[in-house]
């Protein structure tokens, strides 16, 4: 039985952007993980040894959210690198990841740039 499990609205203030006042004070982002595995092994036996242990995703999240870089492209992609190495079981992952505060003179939302693999 495939499952999917959801890590949504992790916040952290992280120095990502290309503008120096971005590499230097940060801003806040926002990441939702989503992906799926074979999870019958965890169904039927409730052990965590067979089961895709989500506090584990979220270090790899956090991990990755610490090391600045300039597009969040960049941000998302190690992301997703970091999870589909280090768990194969992973059949399908979702990443979104978006600067809710982006340094654009009259911008009131957030942007946002979401990779699958």
């Amino acid at each position: 039985m495939r499952t999917t499990v959801r890590l949504e609205g992790l916040t952290f203030h992280a120095f990502h952007g290309v503008y120096a006042d971005e590499k230097k004070h940060g801003a806040p982002f926002q990441v939702d993980v989503s992906f799926e595995y074979e999870a019958q092994e965890a169904i039927q036996s409730d052990q965590l040894e067979y089961a895709l242990d989500y506090s584990q995703v979220y270090a790899l999240v956090k991990a990755e959210m610490n090391k600045p870089s300039d597009l969040l492209e960049h941000v998302a992609g190690r992301i997703v690198n970091s999870i589909t190495s280090t768990f194969p079981k992973v059949h399908f992952l979702r990443v979104r990841l978006a600067k809710l505060k982006p340094p654009i003179e009259g911008f009131n939302g957030v942007i946002s740039v979401e990779l699958t693999a």
